[in-house]
């Protein structure tokens, strides 16, 4: 029994990333917020337009632990557009000043922000939807039949506030350690982690591996990321934390494969180029790989999708090294075979190495668990 619950528990545990662009987090996190401090407002609102009565205070008693009424609203004040969250509203609209110290601001202001209005969430989260359904058959003579169904609003809409406010204050903070880490200690930063952690590995072999496991003695195959070295020289794979980091390598190994068979072409790459307007820069950067080669060989096409990668706003895994033994890999596999290995990895094992600026664990073999699924 005592497995199966540190099992569950280990599934469930995430590293914590700080997030891959700022600006756009913060601007996705003001509107999660925005959105639902103007839905309370408007429960508040309608709830003042009604004359208070003998039912309106019955019906609410009976529904909470706690004495609500439209006073449970208070600390909405705190967040209106004006005010609230000064610090995030700020650098959204300077982004050129999103600094360290107006990180240590906006982590600040969420920190308080969760202290202050943390008694006005307990109210509202004494609420019973049981009893809202109960209560609101003796009363609904007086009582409008919206009132429920907007107060049955509140337990999730106050689940997906306590969530986002978390959420900002971990990732906030990850970003300021993560950052002062980088310029103090570079070698020693690493994301905080569970004991046991999930990450991923895409592969080429990837059911293969899923059915007989790592081996500890992996082939070394430049381009691919499959094998490396940790730091103390121990043989190791490249695993992330971020399953986008994961997903994105799938489709580029993918692609890569549907070049080498020919189903992607030059002019495909070329066309995706054009729509991003980065064509210009793809064609100098394929000359400066391909040394000018233009016949459509799977290695050139491939040469030219490398240059692509390097200018396109997209996720790039950074093929390195000589190309030739990687592409005649790839000739021999299907887009079927490349999948994501979800793993559970020792992390307390010390030979395990992180680097920062592909958010990229190098693990041992040995410190893999178990592979949980294959996604792909």
């Amino acid at each position: 029994m005592r497995a199966e619950i540190l099992a569950t528990r280990y599934l469930s545990a995430k590293i914590q990333l700080a997030p891959r662009y700022t600006d756009l987090y913060l601007k996705i996190f003001l509107k999660k917020i925005d959105g639902i401090v103007d839905t309370f407002r408007d429960l508040e609102s309608f709830i003042k337009r009604h004359p208070d009565s003998e039912d309106f205070t019955g019906f609410f008693n009976a529904i909470s632990k706690r004495n609500f009424d439209e006073d449970s609203f208070w600390w909405l004040k705190r967040l209106n557009k004006e005010e609230g969250f000064s610090s995030i509203r700020f650098s959204l609209k300077h982004p050129h000043l999103l600094d360290r110290k107006i990180l240590s601001y906006i982590e600040d202001e969420i920190k308080g922000t969760r202290n202050e209005i943390q008694h006005g969430l307990e109210r509202l989260k004494s609420i019973d939807p049981n009893k809202i359904r109960k209560e609101y058959e003796e009363y609904k003579a007086n009582v409008p039949r919206e009132l429920a169904i907007r107060l049955l609003q509140i337990p999730t809409l106050v689940k997906q506030f306590e969530f986002w406010l978390k959420d900002a204050e971990e990732k906030i903070g990850e970003l300021l350690r993560s950052t002062r880490s980088r310029i103090e200690e570079p070698d020693s930063y690493r994301p905080k982690a569970e004991k046991i952690e999930i990450l991923y590995h895409t592969s080429v072999n990837s059911k293969t591996i899923f059915h007989t496991g790592f081996s500890h003695r992996i082939p070394k195959v430049e381009g691919i990321g499959g094998s490396t070295e940790t730091k103390s020289g121990k043989q190791a794979i490249s695993f992330t934390s971020d399953f986008h980091v994961a997903k994105e390598i799938m489709r580029c190994l993918k692609e890569a494969i549907l070049i080498t068979r020919g189903f992607l072409k030059r002019n495909h790459l070329l066309d995706w180029a054009r729509r991003e307007n980065i064509l210009p820069n793809v064609l100098q950067g394929y000359r400066t790989l391909s040394h000018g080669g233009e016949p459509e060989t799977p290695l050139n096409v491939f040469q030219l999708y490398r240059a692509y990668l390097t200018f396109s706003k997209r996720y790039n895994p950074m093929f390195y090294g000589n190309m030739e033994p990687l592409i005649r890999i790839l000739t021999t596999k299907s887009p079927r075979d490349v999948g994501i290995l979800v793993c559970q990895v020792d992390m307390t094992n010390p030979d395990i190495d992180y680097l920062a600026s592909m958010r990229e664990y190098r693990v041992p073999s040995i410190a893999v668990r178990k592979i949980l699924k294959v996604i792909s």
